[in-house]
């Protein structure tokens, strides 16, 4: 719930920092092939984070660019992250 409430604000953003390298002028998102040369052409985006770009490919997939679905799924991503994290340290009996 921290999670959510301290990332709400960025669901109804629009593009914020750097949206627009990353997603809306990103044509390796949209264009055929481009989860392939997301992944073996370091060059094809403005930095090399594969695993977040191709979060994007998908989310571009299901969702076009509709900011506010994207900025939604990337806060339950965070949130399943903390989640993880606490359960991982809660395993460790930290």
């Amino acid at each position: 719930m921290i999670t959510f409430a301290a990332h709400w604000p960025a669901i109804q953003a629009g593009t914020i920092w750097d949206d627009s390298q990353f997603v809306t002028e990103n044509r390796t998102l949209r264009e055929p092939g481009g989860l392939g040369r997301i992944w073996f052409e370091p060059e094809a985006s403005p930095h090399f984070y594969p695993l977040l770009l191709t979060t994007w490919w998908v989310e571009y997939r299901v969702t076009g660019l509709d900011l506010a679905v994207s900025h939604g799924i990337n806060v339950l991503l965070h949130a399943l992250c903390a989640l993880t994290l606490w359960r991982v340290l809660k395993r460790l009996d930290l």
